[in-house]
C-alpha cells in the first residue's frame, strides 16, 4: 500500500468514476452490512453533499451487491440511487486496492460492531491518508489517539461533523505518527512480541 501510483493511473482512475481533479474524495472499504455502519456513511454523505458539491464518496468491495434484495440493502439503495458523487466499485482485487487509497483523502471506517482488528485501518495509514474511525474493537488499539473517532451511539451526526471537519482541515498528517502505527504493527515487530512470550512460557514452566 505503499507502492507509487503514477499521474497517468491517478488520472486514468479518476477518470473512470468520474472525479475530477478537485474533488475531496472519501473511501470506505469493506462490506455493504449493518455491522459496518455503511447505510448511516451514506446517509451522512448524503447530507454533506447538500453543503458541498465537489465531495465523492467510493464504497470499495464487499461480497454483497447491492443488487441483492434485503431491507438493509434496500435502504442504501434508497439514499444512494440518486447520488451520482456515491460510487459503488465493486469488489477489487487486493493487488489494485492500494490505487484507490492512493485518489482519497480520507478513509472512513464506521463500524458499528467491536472491530476485532481491521486490517483496512493499517492500509489506510501506509496509505497516508487522514482516516475517521469509529472507537470500537481493536481499532483504538492501532490508532490510540492518532484518529478522529466518531460516536457510533450517534453514527450518522458525529459523521456529519468529522467529515465535515476534515474537509476543511488543512493540516498535514505526522508522518512520524504514521510510521510509528506501522512499526507497532510490522513483521519484525510481530516476531518479536511472538518470541518473548515463547520464552516467557518457557521461563515459567
Amino acid at each position: 500500500f505503499k507502492k507509487n501510483v503514477s499521474e497517468e493511473e491517478v488520472s486514468s482512475l479518476k477518470f473512470k468514476y468520474n472525479i475530477s481533479k478537485d474533488d475531496f474524495v472519501f473511501i470506505y472499504v469493506g462490506r455493504v452490512m449493518d455491522d459496518k455502519g455503511t447505510l448511516e456513511l451514506v446517509n451522512a454523505f448524503d447530507q454533506l453533499n447538500k453543503k458541498y458539491n465537489n465531495i465523492k464518496l467510493l464504497v470499495v468491495g464487499g461480497s454483497i451487491s447491492l443488487k441483492n434484495d434485503s431491507d438493509y440493502l434496500n435502504k442504501v439503495r434508497d439514499v444512494s440511487i440518486n447520488n451520482k458523487n456515491i460510487i459503488f466499485t465493486g469488489q477489487i482485487k487486493n493487488y489494485d486496492l492500494y490505487k484507490f487509497y492512493q485518489i482519497s483523502n480520507c478513509q472512513i471506517i464506521p463500524s458499528k460492531w467491536e472491530e476485532p482488528f481491521g486490517l483496512i485501518a493499517l492500509e489506510g495509514v501506509a496509505s497516508n491518508i487522514k482516516i475517521i474511525s469509529s472507537y470500537s474493537g481493536g481499532l483504538p488499539e492501532i490508532f490510540e489517539n492518532d484518529c478522529l473517532y466518531v460516536d457510533r451511539k450517534n453514527l450518522t451526526e458525529d459523521l456529519i461533523k468529522k467529515m465535515d471537519f476534515v474537509i476543511n482541515d488543512k493540516t498535514s498528517i505526522d508522518m512520524v505518527v504514521y510510521e510509528r502505527i506501522m512499526n507497532k504493527f510490522s513483521k519484525e515487530n510481530y516476531c518479536d512480541t511472538f518470541n518473548s512470550y515463547i520464552k516467557e512460557f518457557n521461563e515459567k514452566r
